[in-house]
């Protein structure tokens, strides 16, 4: 599957809520600045575990690194906020 194909099966199970850990709806430009970071965790995951009798292999295992990789980015972009807010 494209890149772009995979961004847009993200974005919309996220859209329908199937990611309940994000509260704030996924944005496309979120997808693009995340997809090359979780792709890489991914492959890294799977060399280190295995690919888990194909489990790991699946779209949806790919949509919650995402998924978590973007919450990851969220998070520290309000760390940094709040950083700069209380200096």
């Amino acid at each position: 599957m494209a890149k772009w194909q995979n961004s847009q099966t993200a974005l919309r199970k996220a859209q329908r809520g199937e990611y309940m850990d994000i509260v704030a709806p996924i944005t496309p430009a979120e997808i693009c600045e995340s997809h090359q970071e979780a792709k890489e965790k991914l492959a890294r995951i799977i060399q280190r575990e295995g690919d888990a009798d194909g489990a790991r292999l699946e779209p949806s295992y790919f949509h919650q690194i995402l998924a978590e990789t973007i919450r990851s980015h969220r998070e520290a972009e309000k760390m940094r906020k709040g950083v700069m807010i209380n200096v």
